[in-house]
């Protein structure tokens, strides 16, 4: 008598959690849906579920508080800031994460450029320094295709600007900053220094990507499609 052949069962993907403390909706939704782009990707060997905190805006030290604050010794949370003009509270924000080993993701001057980075052309890229916290706000609604009324900090304005995101768009923002970065590397007087003596560059210093790509490579198998 032959044996009932059981169902071959999928095999099980671990999800790996993350707790991500932002200062605001933007980096929130980003995000929440680079997750969906990563566990909905044809290449994807690991799961990720975040656990979110929206710190409120404000202050580039808050979503680094309050991670000391909420995580246990054993977790190691994302913290994701900007520097917003805030030279005293970023330097802070740097020194704390780094003292905790925090997985650090911060945008110098603000999150607008790393969401226009990736739609922008890399013959575009903006390297001189541009101190308002609007800066970028033009060429974000221009590479988005929004109008001149949408507020950019408005629930579905922000909802929509994520949804247009791709994976290549993504891979595409990490290649810009890490173009940034060897400009900044190659420009001594981009050079700043923390009370704690790390270094930080003038903006732009878009060091966000690094924690992204640290996650796609952990998350996605290493022949990814481009």
């Amino acid at each position: 008598m032959s044996k009932k052949m059981l169902p071959v069962r999928p095999k099980r993907k671990f999800e790996h959690q993350i707790f991500a403390y932002y200062e605001g909706e933007q980096e929130e939704e980003y995000f929440s849906h680079l997750k969906t782009l990563i566990n909905e990707h044809v290449k994807n060997n690991l799961k990720i579920k975040i656990v979110p905190k929206n710190c409120g805006g404000g202050n580039p030290k808050t979503p680094v508080l309050t991670a000391i604050k909420n995580c246990s010794a054993n977790k190691t949370p994302l913290v994701v800031f900007d520097f917003d003009n805030k030279k005293k509270e970023f330097e802070e924000a740097i020194d704390l994460s780094i003292k905790n080993k925090f997985n650090m993701g911060y945008s110098n001057i603000n999150f607008d450029y790393w969401l226009v980075l990736h739609k922008l052309e890399k013959n575009k890229i903006i390297y001189g320094e541009k101190s308002s916290n609007d800066a970028y706000v033009k060429i974000l609604k221009e590479v988005y295709q929004l109008s001149d009324r949408d507020d950019i900090k408005n629930s579905d304005i922000i909802k929509k600007i994520v949804s247009k995101i791709t994976l290549d768009d993504v891979y595409h923002a990490i290649d810009c900053c890490k173009l940034i970065e060897k400009r900044n590397k190659s420009t001594p007087e981009k050079k700043c220094y923390t009370q704690k003596n790390n270094i930080y560059y003038t903006n732009p210093d878009m060091q966000i990507y690094k924690v992204v790509e640290k996650l796609l490579n952990k998350c996605l198998k290493k022949t990814k499609s481009r």
